[in-house]
């Protein structure tokens, strides 16, 4: 598995609709694993939302499924989401719910760094973390630090995706639009060099020692969520409510080594690696979209702060709700092995727990 992209069939049966209402009242009125059904969130029998709360999450951002280990990893961004503040820090949670290490890595401790850790993604035992200005490495097994893709100049990096290209890309939401001033022409920065930060955000290839911008620009509407599709990489924009697709642009040969063992080079030295604009895939009934989580079977979910929801877009682009009633919904994960949706609740330092249909489950391995 390779960070959020499934590789069994989970398709989610059209038309089902979850009101939850764990979420939607006051922080702090639910106890740690609020039931509805009498089962706790590890118990197989479980068959209704459920949520995990009170039990020292600090705006959770993503939740990270390891089946290796069988457990849930949780970025908490702790804070200001935006400031090199240190303190952000890497929860280990247990499917049952129950805590195992509340900060896994953490800011400031044993080496790491991490200021206000989002998006999380694995490839091998190698664990990237969007964190503010740089993309962070971990060993997926210990937490220790592995290094770092710094982007100086970056202020939003949010998610992360693998393309079929093998290699890594993140998403920068960039300045908040509203209060951004209007941004200098684009010129090319050296490397290293701070670069000014666009209105709208960007989508990056993940390189050895930094970020190359694919494409950026107020028609990105401040991309959020991002997952990988066969050439193209689909997002979820949090300034707007139309998923759209960016073509993978081609990789100059020798270009990094962050990328999978099977990848090839597709272009020779010196290749434009500039990608076309965004094309609009679906569009989603409320917008301030976030997470992004796609199936093997084409169909992909995505969490919507306006909407307080999660809807399922099926292949064609026919969006059906999946749940309501989500406060603040983000970086969705899925335990393929219990058939859940994995749901982070970032203002209320939550995470929803989604069982998929029963005839569903059979598809998931």
């Amino acid at each position: 598995m390779k960070g959020r992209t499934v590789t069994a069939r989970c398709a989610l049966a059209a038309g089902l609709a979850l009101v939850v209402a764990a979420c939607s009242g006051p922080a702090g009125d639910r106890g740690a694993r609020e039931t509805g059904a009498g089962a706790a969130p590890g118990d197989s029998a479980a068959t209704h939302p459920q949520t995990i709360a009170d039990i020292g999450l600090a705006s959770p951002e993503t939740v990270l499924y390891d089946a290796v280990e069988d457990v849930y990893l949780v970025s908490n961004i702790n804070g200001d989401a935006s400031a090199a503040d240190g303190n952000g820090f890497i929860s280990k949670l247990a499917p049952d719910g129950h805590v195992l290490t509340l900060k896994w890595i953490e800011g400031g401790k044993n080496g790491a760094t991490l200021n206000g850790p989002k998006g999380m993604i694995y490839l091998g035992d190698t664990l990237f973390v969007a964190d503010v200005d740089a993309v962070r490495l971990f060993n997926l097994r210990s937490g220790a630090p592995m290094g770092e893709r710094p982007m100086p100049g970056r202020v939003g990096l949010n998610d992360l995706a693998i393309g079929s290209d093998g290699r890594v890309y993140v998403t920068d939401l960039g300045p908040d639009s509203a209060t951004a001033a209007p941004a200098p022409k684009r010129g090319k920065a050296r490397r290293g060099e701070a670069r000014t930060e666009q209105p709208g955000g960007a989508v990056l290839r993940l390189e050895a020692k930094g970020g190359t911008p694919i494409a950026e620009g107020p028609n990105l509407e401040r991309p959020d969520g991002i997952v990988g599709g066969s050439g193209k990489l689909f997002v979820a924009p949090f300034g707007g409510s139309d998923i759209y697709q960016l073509p993978l642009p081609p990789v100059r040969r020798g270009a990094d080594s962050t990328r999978s063992p099977a990848a090839a080079d597709s272009a020779p030295a010196g290749a434009d690696t500039t990608a076309g604009g965004p094309t609009r895939v679906a569009q989603v009934p409320t917008g301030t979209l976030d997470g992004l989580l796609r199936l093997a079977d084409g169909a992909m979910l995505v969490t919507s702060w306006q909407g307080s929801a999660v809807y399922r877009i099926a292949e064609g682009g026919k969006v059906d709700t999946l749940a309501t009633g989500i406060d603040s919904p983000a970086q969705m994960g899925l335990d393929t092995r219990r058939g859940r949706l994995l749901v982070p609740s970032l203002r209320k330092n939550a995470i929803v727990v989604l069982p998929l249909p029963e005839s569903e489950r059979r598809g998931i391995t």
